[in-house]
């Protein structure tokens, strides 16, 4: 039962890390940006993980391609402020100490909203008027769903 999580670049690397384990080759695109960012690591050389991972926790994340959730991907949970001027909650521009970046990202509302649509567990938990903020001291908002969902993803849709 391996799960990916990560918090803000956490979560974004979790989130990018999930499709490397696609056997079919549907993500080749993603194989070849690795090797060419690299030049070090060959593409072939990249392999499945022997166990699949059973569900993604993102806090503050985001995803460059949308197109990277396909039907193979795990289910999803994510916690986002909704004002994060950091990583966007929506889609946007990610900003590393206050500067614009060249990176054009898809934050947790439009990851949550994709894989529902893919037909995959998915749940947001938006904070409200938060920025990027550190969620692991704010676990009364998420803990009990984040249980929750660790549960279901293991076992399936009831709790005993």
């Amino acid at each position: 039962n391996i799960f990916a999580a990560g918090a803000s670049a956490g979560g974004i690397a979790a989130l990018h890390a999930v499709p490397l384990q696609a056997a079919d080759g549907s993500n080749s695109h993603l194989y070849i940006t690795l090797e060419e960012i690299s030049g070090r690591i060959p593409a072939s050389s990249l392999r499945a993980p022997s166990s699949p991972v059973k569900g993604i926790l993102s806090f503050a994340g985001a995803i460059m391609d949308t197109s990277l959730i396909g039907h193979n991907y795990p289910g999803v949970f994510c916690v986002h402020g909704t004002e994060d001027n950091v990583v966007p909650y929506s889609d946007g521009m990610i900003k590393i100490n206050g500067v614009i970046s060249p990176f054009q990202a898809s934050g947790s509302e439009i990851i949550c909203s994709h894989a529902a649509r893919m037909g995959l567990k998915s749940f947001l938990i938006p904070d409200y008027g938060a920025g990027h903020d550190n969620f692991f001291k704010k676990g009364d908002i998420w803990k009990n769903d984040a249980i929750k969902f660790l549960y279901e993803s293991i076992t399936g849709p009831d709790l005993p």
